[in-house]
This record gives C-alpha cells, structure tokens and sequence, in this order.
C-alpha cells in the first residue's frame, strides 16, 4: 500500500530523472554542433539569467544594475563628477 509521501517521493524522483536526461540531450546536441566549452557555459548562464528575469518578473523584484553604473536618473552633471574623480 502506497502513501501520498511515496508518491510524492517518486514523482520528484522522475522529474529529476527527466531534467539531467534533457541537460544531457542539449548539452549532447551543443557538442555536435561544435559548440566550445566556454561558449556552452555562456549558455548555461543565460539560460540561469532567463530564470532569474522570469521570477522577477512573478515576484517584482527590481533587476540589480551592474557594478559601477549608474543609478537610474543620474544626471550628466553627475556622471562628469563621477568621471573626474576617476581621472578620467
């Protein structure tokens, strides 16, 4: 006799089952189309940025800017300041 929590554990076992058979096929295809090594790690990084754009998009969350840019709204004057400070 089987429980809900079997079920549920078997279940979780196939999906996880599917999602390395699915990376491995893609990751196969990747390869036969020549695709280097650190291109393949480039894609798995969109693929993880994808990701995080959609559950921001679910949750609101606002995207972080980069390191060094500027915040949003930042003046010219601002961004010479910024500059000359750099020595730029």
């Amino acid at each position: 006799m089987s429980t809900s929590g079997d079920e549920g554990s078997v279940l979780e076992q196939r999906r996880d089952q599917m999602s390395k058979l699915v990376a491995k096929g893609f990751f196969n295809e990747l390869v036969n189309y020549g695709v280097r090594n650190e291109e393949i790690v480039r894609v798995a990084s969109h693929l993880l940025g994808n990701l995080l754009e959609g559950r921001r998009r679910v949750t609101g969350e606002p995207r972080r800017r980069p390191r060094g840019s500027p915040a949003p709204g930042a003046g010219a004057r601002a961004l010479r300041a910024r500059a000359a400070r750099r020595g730029r």
